[in-house]
């Protein structure tokens, strides 16, 4: 994407990123997690929702935190975390 439309803006799909993470977490609450902070609005919405996904598993945490996160949180649109 960035070499055919470098000045592009685009979001992750979060349904497809979702069926990467459950391949190696499993579990309903933390989809809910992975799906609540990808929606997270403003940064401490976003940051509260990243800190319950690591207590409640750490390597899951570590998975989506690896992932550009501009690209994934709708917050990022309108500011840079």
């Amino acid at each position: 994407m960035q070499t055919v439309l470098p000045n592009a803006e685009y979001r992750m799909c979060v349904k497809h990123l979702y069926n990467n993470f459950r391949g190696q977490h499993t579990g309903l609450a933390l989809k809910h997690l992975l799906w609540t902070a990808a929606r997270a609005t403003t940064l401490p919405w976003w940051e509260a929702e990243m800190d319950n996904m690591k207590k409640e598993d750490a390597n899951a945490w570590g998975w989506l935190i690896e992932r550009p996160t501009k690209n994934l949180v709708k917050i990022s649109f309108c500011n840079t975390l």
